[in-house]
């Protein structure tokens, strides 16, 4: 949905709900993680990192975890 692809054949590809729909759940995400990030520096009593850093680790944690996972999916369908 990020990437605007048509759903059906003929269909144009930038419609307006399409680029909402699909950026809307992108930015909520992003979000989220930085918010997390954020929350983590909060409930240190000593933060020994920055918030900068907390929320870079939270976002390289998500890019992994979709490696991950789009790799255990390779994996499980090359049966």
């Amino acid at each position: 949905m990020s990437f605007l692809v048509p759903g059906m054949p003929g269909e144009p590809y930038f419609q307006k709900e399409r680029v909402l729909l699909g950026n809307l759940p992108l930015l909520a995400s992003l979000t989220a993680l930085s918010e997390a990030g954020w929350l983590l520096v909060r409930s240190l009593s000593e933060p020994k990192i920055s918030l900068e850093r907390a929320i870079a680790y939270c976002m390289g944690g998500a890019v992994g975890l979709g490696f991950l996972f789009a790799i255990l999916g390779l994996l499980l369908n090359q049966r």
